[in-house]
């Protein structure tokens, strides 16, 4: 992501750098003991044979996480001065980078879930999905959908051939932003009909 910000000038890659880390920082505090707590009772659940504790656990999980990292969101929605304050003081940056911060703030909701989800499914013993989840979505959804809606350029390079991508908008740097965005989104989307439907409740767990 980074050499699709580097166009739009330093001031944007700062912006970029920073924003990036504050998003990251609160959905760990919001959502990691949280997660990790879930996924060893989902595990105690499945080994006692008890599937639907197990089911309840990750939807209890999943509601606290995101209303707790629902409030941050908003909270650097509205204001996201005193959010960029820890890392920076200078004026220029926190000019530059309230508006990153403010759309990426979103991405809080994604994170928070897909947290819970990923830890849960990893902890029943489903390691596979989670992976396919975060790459398909970093490959298949931020990185195109950078390109599409920033502008900045159509052809997209993936392990040596040249794609041509379509221009969906020209919204320069703030395009990328919205691409991290959706892709966060889409991550906990991707889990919901596997937590409903999928197997993982008639795992064994020792």
């Amino acid at each position: 992501m980074v050499g699709l910000v580097v166009p739009f000038g330093s001031s944007a890659l700062a912006a970029y750098s920073l924003t990036q880390r504050l998003p990251q920082f609160f959905a760990g505090f919001g959502s990691g003991g949280i997660s990790q707590a879930a996924g060893v009772v989902v595990g105690q659940s499945l080994g006692a044979g008890q599937p639907q504790r197990a089911k309840t656990t990750v939807w209890w999980a999943a509601g606290i996480a995101l209303s707790i990292n629902g409030c941050f969101a908003i909270m650097m929605m509205v204001f996201p001065g005193p959010f960029l304050s820890i890392f920076t003081r200078d004026p220029q940056l926190l000019g530059e980078a309230a508006p990153w911060l403010q759309i990426l703030a979103m991405t809080l909701f994604g994170m928070s879930l897909g947290m819970v989800f990923s830890q849960c499914l990893n902890t029943a013993g489903e390691t596979l999905l989670p992976m396919i989840v975060v790459v398909s979505s970093n490959w298949l959804i931020q990185q195109p959908l950078a390109i599409m809606l920033s502008g900045a350029r159509s052809n997209w390079e993936v392990l040596g051939q040249t794609v041509h991508l379509p221009t969906l908008a020209h919204w320069d740097e703030f395009g990328i932003c919205w691409a991290i965005v959706i892709a966060q989104v889409t991550r906990p989307l991707t889990y919901f009909p596997y937590l409903k439907w999928g197997p993982w409740l008639k795992k064994q767990v020792l």
